[in-house]
C-alpha cells in the first residue's frame, strides 16, 4: 500500500520506517539534489558587490572584536553563532566576498540534503520529488545561497532539527541517551545559530507533550522535559 502524502501523515506514520523509494525516484532525487547544487554553486561564484545589510554586517565583522558580536546591535540583527561562522570562514579563506558568503552556500545545500531525509520520514516517495523539485529550483533560496545574511542557515537548521525530531520521535521511550543528548545540544546550539530556530523548538516540544499526553505515556515526560530544560537555559543564556 502506497504511503500516504505530507499532509496526509499522521501520529502512527512517524513511527514507521522510510518511505520505499523506486529506482526511478532514487534517481529523481538524485538529479535534483545535483540540480539544486549547481544552481546555488553558479549563484555563489557569480560576483556581485555587497549590498547595504551585507555591507553593514561585513563592516561588524571586520571592525568589532568577537566578544562585541555576542551583543546586540542597533544596526543590524544577525544571530551570534552566524558571526562565529563568518569569522572562522574569514580566517580561513581570507577577506573576501567569498569567504563571507560560504556559511549560507553550504547551508543552502545542505538543506537539500535534510529535505530528503525528512521527505523519507513524512512523505509519499512522490511527494518528497516533489518537495525537492520545489526547493531545488526555489528563486529565493538559489539567491540567499549567496547572500551574506543567516536565511540559507535559518532553513538547514530548522530541517535539520525537524530530521532529528523525527528520529528521537521514532524512538521515543527507548532512544539511546546518546541520542537524547544530541538532540538537546542540537536544539541548545540552534538558537545561537538562528533565531527562528527558537520558535521551531516551542512547536516541537508542544507536539511531543501533546502526543505523549494522547497517548498518555507519562514515563516518557522526563527525558524530554529534560532535553527541553537545555534548550531553555540555552535560550536565557542567549537573551
Amino acid at each position: 500500500m502506497p504511503k500516504p502524502s505530507c499532509a496526509q501523515a499522521n501520529e502512527s506514520d512517524l513511527e514507521h520506517a522510510d518511505a520505499v523509494f523506486s529506482a526511478r525516484q532514487k534517481l529523481a532525487l538524485g538529479l535534483l539534489a545535483a540540480l539544486g547544487v549547481l544552481l546555488r554553486l553558479v549563484e555563489y561564484v557569480h560576483y556581485r558587490p555587497l549590498w547595504s545589510d551585507e555591507s553593514i554586517l561585513a563592516a561588524h565583522l571586520l571592525s568589532d572584536p568577537t566578544p562585541a558580536l555576542f551583543r546586540a546591535m542597533p544596526d543590524i540583527i544577525v544571530p551570534p553563532g552566524y558571526f562565529l561562522l563568518l569569522k572562522l570562514c574569514v580566517a580561513v579563506v581570507g577577506v573576501t566576498e567569498y569567504a563571507v558568503r560560504l556559511p549560507s552556500v553550504i547551508a543552502s545545500i545542505a538543506a537539500l540534503g535534510l529535505l530528503c531525509a525528512v521527505g523519507k520520514r513524512l512523505c509519499a516517495p512522490a511527494a518528497a520529488v516533489v518537495a525537492l523539485l520545489f526547493l531545488a529550483v526555489s528563486e529565493h533560496s538559489i539567491y540567499y545561497a549567496a547572500e551574506v545574511r543567516p536565511y540559507a542557515l535559518d532553513a538547514a537548521v530548522v530541517l535539520g532539527l525537524l530530521w532529528l525530531t523525527l528520529n528521537v520521535r521514532l524512538g521515543l521511550g527507548k532512544a539511546a541517551s546518546w541520542r537524547l543528548a544530541a538532540f538537546a545540544l542540537a536544539g541548545a546550539v540552534a538558537v545561537w545559530l538562528s533565531y527562528p530556530a527558537a520558535f521551531c523548538l516551542a512547536g516541537i516540544a508542544a507536539t511531543q507533550v501533546l502526543l505523549v499526553a494522547r497517548k498518555r505515556q507519562w514515563r516518557r515526560l522526563a527525558p524530554l522535559f529534560a532535553v527541553y530544560g537545555v534548550w531553555g537555559l540555552s535560550f536565557v543564556a542567549l537573551y
